[in-house]
């Protein structure tokens, strides 16, 4: 039996790859007239963004919660105006949709700390 080769760390530009598939995913639902929230591909990419959102901060130097209520993006003033759409700030005060949390990611720190996040 032959012994499994250790797995190369993902390069940034791999996983930034990786994310914008999921993001395309993501946006496909949300910019559908009927979005399917219940989508598979749809699912799964929240919950890998969700993962990511230690990596991005609020304006207001908080953390990301859950969604609890409606608000417009604090990057792209785009709604976000239900839990599948995007993330509220634990100060209460923000919003950010999927697609801006991608693009606002800490990519070193997230490679830094969590380099297994997007395997």
């Amino acid at each position: 039996m032959k012994a499994e080769a250790a797995k190369k760390p993902k390069t940034v530009e791999q996983v930034k790859a990786t994310v914008k598939d999921t993001v395309a995913d993501v946006q496909l639902v949300l910019k559908s007239p009927n979005p399917n929230y219940d989508d598979p591909k749809f699912k799964q990419g929240v919950v890998i963004l969700k993962k990511a959102k230690a990596y991005v901060k609020p304006i207001c130097g908080g953390t990301w919660n859950e969604w609890s209520q409606t608000g417009v993006c604090q990057v792209c003033n785009d709604q976000v105006d239900r839990h599948e759409k995007g993330l509220h700030c634990s100060n209460g005060g923000h919003r950010i949709c999927w697609k801006c949390m991608a693009h606002n990611i800490d990519w070193n720190a997230l490679l830094k700390n969590d380099p297994q996040l997007f395997d």
